[in-house]
């Protein structure tokens, strides 16, 4: 079990942006959300926050990564996110 809990939405089920708060997930301090999300979530994102972009690679098996950091604590993490991306990529 990992140090922080997780939450995994699927958004884009969502129809309205109104489901999105109908959930609840800004209530209290719920670890790490995850969100599969479409462009109807954007706007209710918090400034803070990291976007990972999954795209295919050129093999079948592989995935190429895409982060973008917003806001200064993520922005902050980068290095330590990056290095450990790039430590985790030989195993």
């Amino acid at each position: 079990m990992g140090r922080l809990p997780l939450a995994h939405v699927d958004v884009y089920r969502l129809d309205r942006l109104q489901d999105l708060y109908d959930l609840g997930l800004e209530e209290g301090d719920r670890g790490v959300t995850v969100v599969e999300w479409g462009d109807l979530v954007e706007q209710a994102v918090p400034a803070e926050h990291l976007v990972v972009r999954i795209e295919p690679g050129v093999a079948d098996t592989e995935r190429v990564l895409e982060l973008t950091y917003h806001g200064t604590r993520w922005r902050a993490r980068q290095d330590a996110v990056e290095h450990a991306l790039s430590e985790g990529a030989g195993r």
